[in-house]
């Protein structure tokens, strides 16, 4: 499995307008938690952003990885 602390998440930042095109993807930020889904071998897991795991999204997490093809995705 990924070693969530060896993730460096990218820091969000305020724009007046979203980017568009293929070659860019960006998320609307909402209150509430930002994580990282991890799956592998099939088996997902939800990390924060400071590498602690979020069992309380164990549902998210195996939603996620049924919406996959691959073992392995981050």
């Amino acid at each position: 499995m990924v070693n969530p602390a060896s993730l460096q998440a990218i820091a969000p930042i305020r724009v007046p307008v979203p980017v568009r095109g293929r070659a860019y993807v960006h998320e609307l930020k909402f209150d509430g938690f930002r994580g990282v889904v991890c799956i592998a071998n099939d088996e997902p897991v939800v990390y924060s952003k400071r590498g602690y795991r979020f069992t309380r999204f164990a549902q998210l997490a195996r939603d996620v990885a049924v919406s996959r093809r691959r073992w392995t995705a981050v």
